[in-house]
């Protein structure tokens, strides 16, 4: 794990099972990673689904995490991201 880094579990797939939000930094990059929760050979396991940079998504390429929210911006009953980085907010629809 990376220091800084922060975990979030909520249901990110509809599922009603946790899954886990990760934001990570590595050298001057901050990104995140998606696990889903999943079944395999009867275990309860985190599969990495997805992973990317904040800057790949608009924002800023300092190594600090930016202020991350989830709420159901668009009333789908799934969570959306929303962040706040390089004096913008961004939002991604799930």
């Amino acid at each position: 794990m990376s220091i800084p880094h922060s975990a979030t579990f909520m249901d990110l797939d509809g599922d009603c099972m946790p899954d886990l939000f990760l934001t990570k930094t590595s050298g001057t990059a901050s990104f995140y990673e998606l696990y889903i929760q999943r079944s395999v050979n009867k275990k309860q396991m985190y599969c990495l689904v997805q992973t990317d940079n904040f800057a790949d998504l608009g924002g800023d390429s300092a190594t600090t995490v930016p202020l991350i929210d989830f709420a159901d911006l668009d009333r789908d009953a799934m969570p959306d991201m929303a962040f706040y980085s390089d004096s913008a907010v961004y939002t991604f629809y799930n």
